[in-house]
């Protein structure tokens, strides 16, 4: 599930969000959404307050147009509509709940919230979730690169960070568990609610999107809204979960019949897996090849600045000299039987597992499976491109499947689209397509103007 390579400067953006730390709260600012600092004297945060919003940088459209996000304006024939004012939201937000406790922990989160520079009377919101990111520094507060697309386009745009990154780095990322994004998402919107109300922004229809572990997000807070959230179901315009472990267990099958392994996702959601959902019952170094101190160092130090490469250099196989394997100027991916356990492997790929370890992970897989047990009732757009060798075709393809209302009968609120050639999971037209399906269903709805 890994993301795309960053598509502007991180590090300019990186320098002006810490400058912009330590702004104080603005009374008066004509052109832009004041900042908004809580009072704590005053007031304790509950679930989904916000704590504060900084503006980090304002960004008008010919800075898009001619930016590294150019190429993609131009590619769908749609230039930016508008300008945008990118603001650091924190946030009070809660952890899934601990093994060891039963409860989940209070923890104040963050993301970036985008705001056109239109001044429109009514703005449709969008909730971006971000794919898989090798290292806490590549969070979207830290380093922001996400949503600029659509916001240009005129949403209000929300990028959680996801609980383990931004404000709340010091936890360990509940990787593929969907109550995470829930949590994350859904307290963020209250927040970015309470930053509108101060600043008179319209709350109108609501969309969600995501691609490959942002695909998992989306379902995932698409299935809560839909199912417990009444009152965000009847703002809920559209929903395009894409590219997407949506079948943890399938995924997991697939991927690990294969020679080799993306060494991100994998040691990822070990690491995850045993500190959400273990309660000293798992044992990763029986799972992994990889000492878990090694894991652990590689993905959540929060003072390293790791990236894909390093990650995938410690990890793959090497030379006579030591040095990474590379094939077509790219590090060869490890060898799945250097990465994890053949014990573990094969027996989390048998029908009835015998391996302690391979049975809870399997469980776990399953249990955290998001295509059982409802069908989607929004209109929701599945795309995914044919050759992604990182996130399987398949498995979107299951989930159409699983979401049909029956064989013969395809669910209605199903928009799927599959592209062919060559693309692969980095480059993926799934990425950014569906806004503009958004665009349209917009035109569609009862408020259009």
């Amino acid at each position: 599930m890994i993301r795309i390579r960053p598509l502007i400067a991180c590090g300019i953006f990186a320098s002006l969000l810490a400058c912009a730390e330590g702004s104080k709260v603005e009374t008066v600012q004509p052109d832009r959404p004041a900042n908004f600092k809580l009072d704590t004297a005053a007031a304790q945060p509950k679930l989904g307050d916000l704590v504060q919003a900084t503006h980090v940088v304002s960004l008008s459209a010919a800075d898009l147009a001619s930016g590294k996000l150019g190429p993609v304006f131009a590619g769908f024939s749609m230039p930016p509509k508008n300008g945008i004012h990118i603001y650091k939201v924190t946030y009070q937000s809660q952890t899934p709940k601990d093994p060891a406790t039963g409860e989940a922990r209070p923890v104040i989160a963050s993301g970036l919230m985008l705001v056109p520079d239109s001044k429109a009377a009514s703005y449709p919101w969008l909730i971006l979730h971000h794919g898989t990111i090798a290292s806490k520094v590549q969070a979207p507060s830290v380093s922001p690169q996400e949503g600029l697309f659509e916001a240009a386009l005129g949403f209000i745009t929300l990028v959680p960070d996801y609980i383990g990154y931004g404000s709340s780095s010091l936890e360990v990322h509940p990787y593929l568990i969907g109550q995470a994004y829930v949590n994350a998402s859904l307290d963020m919107l209250n927040a970015a609610y309470q930053f509108a109300d101060n600043n008179a922004l319209s709350k109108s229809a609501l969309f969600l999107k995501g691609y490959s572990e942002g695909g998992y997000a989306t379902l995932a807070v698409q299935r809560e809204i839909e199912l417990n959230r009444p009152e965000l179901k009847k703002i809920l315009a559209a929903s395009a979960p894409t590219s997407g472990p949506y079948n943890m267990e399938q995924t997991g099958l697939i991927l690990l019949k294969n020679e080799r392994l993306n060494p991100i996702n994998l040691p990822l959601l070990g690491l995850s897996y045993n500190r959400w959902l273990s309660n000293n019952d798992f044992d990763l170094s029986n799972a992994f090849n990889v000492p878990v101190p090694v894991l652990n160092d590689l993905f959540f130090n929060p003072k390293a600045s790791l990236n894909y490469d390093v990650i995938a250099g410690t990890l793959a196989p090497k030379d006579t000299n030591g040095l990474p394997l590379t094939e077509n100027g790219a590090i060869v991916e490890p060898l799945t039987k250097a990465l994890m356990k053949a014990t573990f492997v094969d027996s989390f790929l048998n029908d009835t597992p015998d391996n302690k370890d391979a049975i809870l992970f399997r469980k776990w897989t399953k249990e955290q499976s998001l295509t059982q047990g409802w069908k989607p009732s929004t209109p929701t757009i599945l795309m995914h491109c044919t050759e992604d060798l990182v996130v399987p075709v398949k498995v979107t393809r299951s989930a159409i499947e699983d979401f049909a209302f029956s064989p013969e009968v395809p669910n209605p609120y199903l928009i799927v689209k599959e592209f062919e050639g060559p693309y692969n999971h980095g480059n993926c037209p799934a990425i950014f397509a569906p806004t503009l399906g958004f665009l349209e269903i917009l035109t569609k709805l009862p408020t259009a103007k």
